[in-house]
């Protein structure tokens, strides 16, 4: 039963991942890009793999990133950049991301909707307008978001609480407002009626922000 279900949404996660990658590299060949965010997160992931700190020059002589958003989950592109070291690294890391998220769903939907109605959902899931905007607009640092909120909200479902905190706490290390999204996910945890696990994910994700945003960001930001 588990490779009936983990296969299919490991080869839907596949098919959008490259789908993703085709979108993205398409749209940076014909200088289609929508920002500068692809710049400033690609010299970011340069200096971590460099083991310096994520300098953006585009953004301001020596400014540091961390000042400008806190996500020092960019890190974890840096080992790939420095074998890949191109600005369409960061895109492709973007897309595996993605469909992960997109496996993740589909495969939770297979386990409590059977095989087909799992596959439409995360078929759904992953041609929705929000992942495809995601795509478009090149890369940003909440695409780490997705795989977790899909491993803590399929955690979730599946009523285990502890790996819902597990997947839950990376998120802090996302962007400095996501602390907020944890303290949510702690107040649902209370809803539920896990108590004691919701009000000290809750405490932990206001307090992680308010550190973050009024205290680590404004000492790194060149402007205070």
């Amino acid at each position: 039963m588990a490779r009936r279900v983990r296969v299919p949404a490991a080869l839907l996660g596949l098919l959008f991942g490259a789908a993703y990658t085709a979108m993205s590299l398409v749209r940076f060949n014909r200088f289609a890009l929508s920002s500068w965010d692809n710049a400033i997160f690609e010299q970011a992931v340069r200096g971590y793999s460099h083991l310096g700190a994520p300098t953006i020059d585009v953004r301001g002589p020596g400014f540091t990133q961390l000042g400008d958003h806190f996500s020092p989950i960019l890190v974890l592109i840096a080992p790939f950049y420095r074998v890949f070291p191109s600005a369409q690294t960061i895109l492709i890391a973007q897309a595996v991301l993605l469909a992960f998220s997109v496996a993740t769903i589909a495969t939770l939907a297979m386990r409590q909707l059977g095989p087909a109605l799992g596959i439409a959902i995360g078929v759904a899931y992953g041609a929705s307008f929000g992942v495809l905007a995601a795509v478009e607009v090149d890369f940003h640092e909440v695409a780490f978001a997705a795989p977790l909120l899909a491993l803590a909200g399929a955690a979730y479902v599946e009523r285990r609480f502890d790996a819902v905190i597990l997947w839950s706490l990376p998120l802090i290390l996302v962007k400095e407002e996501f602390g907020l999204t944890v303290a949510v996910i702690g107040g649902v945890l209370w809803l539920a009626g896990e108590h004691r696990r919701g009000v000290v994910l809750g405490a932990f994700g206001l307090v992680s922000a308010a550190l973050i945003i009024f205290v680590l960001m404004p000492a790194i930001a060149p402007s205070g």
